[in-house]
């Protein structure tokens, strides 16, 4: 077993229904003690107390997940405040409507022990109400939806290239 510390931000906004699936996921990851993360969800002015609810009620299967309230409305003000809370290693923002895989924290340990990294983004599949994207889209409309196409291959970015937010992590150190 691979120990490393991860800190997963996941900033929300009245969305406690998609937060959940996003918790859940990272509650069931698999190859990974549940001791080496942390979950911490900044509600970004959110009207209402559903956020706070989902996340107490996560917290009984999962004791490291911490409930932020972060008045101020903004992506970034409510990711940095995430990153004020944070005590990992790495720093992994997740938007709240992203489902990770079942190996995800793995995979980004081993990419992290593996390779001299300071960053690491991950694929993003659009979640569409049918099975299959509608007739009119096609890939180069995938940033609008955030998809990303680096495909399931692990690899080097090229120049042109850069991770989405909505599946990023950062040695914290460089938040430092």
């Amino acid at each position: 077993m691979i120990n490393y510390n991860i800190s997963f931000i996941i900033s929300t906004r009245n969305r406690a229904a998609l937060l959940k699936g996003c918790l859940d996921a990272l509650i069931k990851q698999d190859n990974i003690e549940k001791d080496n993360y942390e979950i911490i969800v900044v509600d970004n002015g959110s009207g209402t107390t559903d956020t706070k609810q989902v996340v107490d009620s996560l917290q009984r299967r999962f004791k490291h997940m911490k409930y932020v309230y972060q008045e101020k409305l903004g992506l970034s003000i409510a990711r940095n405040t995430g990153v004020k809370y944070a005590a990992g290693d790495l720093i992994c923002f997740l938007d709240d409507d992203t489902i990770p895989d079942k190996n995800y924290i793995w995979e980004i340990i081993l990419s992290f022990k593996t390779h001299d990294i300071a960053c690491l983004g991950g694929k993003i599949i659009a979640a569409w109400p049918q099975e299959t994207p509608p007739a009119w889209f096609n890939e180069k409309f995938g940033d609008i939806v955030g998809e990303t196409p680096f495909g399931n291959e692990s690899r080097f970015m090229r120049k042109d290239e850069f991770p989405f937010g909505g599946n990023i992590v950062f040695k914290k150190e460089i938040f430092q």
